[in-house]
């Protein structure tokens, strides 16, 4: 397997899914860093990132800066803890469960509208 396109959950559920164009399937990432840089000594400092791919994207293009959005930022000097991270992504999860059946959105090439999906 070299890219989720080639797993059995893409193959059996979500190709399904994927009528048009305008069905995403986005990927969430979490990540942590220290905003000071590597210390090894000294002081150290945790901000979370969460980020978004679109997974419609060719395998070659969707990890790109420009393909990638930035959700959220957990802020420092401590981070989120593992109390807290549910909240926070349950706050996304609302927002793109929103478009599971759909929602009509204008497009540059749809003006008038057509039913975005994610």
């Amino acid at each position: 397997m070299q890219d989720v396109y080639d797993s059995p959950a893409w193959q059996e559920h979500l190709r399904n899914y994927l009528h048009t164009p305008y069905h995403l399937v986005f990927a969430v990432y979490v990540d942590w860093f220290n905003p000071l840089g590597n210390k090894a000594a000294g002081k150290t400092i945790s901000c979370g990132a969460i980020v978004l791919y679109c997974m419609n994207l060719p395998l070659e293009i969707h990890f790109l800066p420009e393909n990638t959005l930035i959700i959220g930022l957990m802020p420092a000097p401590n981070g989120a803890t593992v109390w807290t991270i549910p909240y926070i992504l349950e706050f996304f999860q609302k927002r793109v469960s929103a478009f599971h059946n759909g929602k009509q959105l204008a497009t540059f090439n749809h003006p008038q509208g057509i039913t975005v999906a994610a």
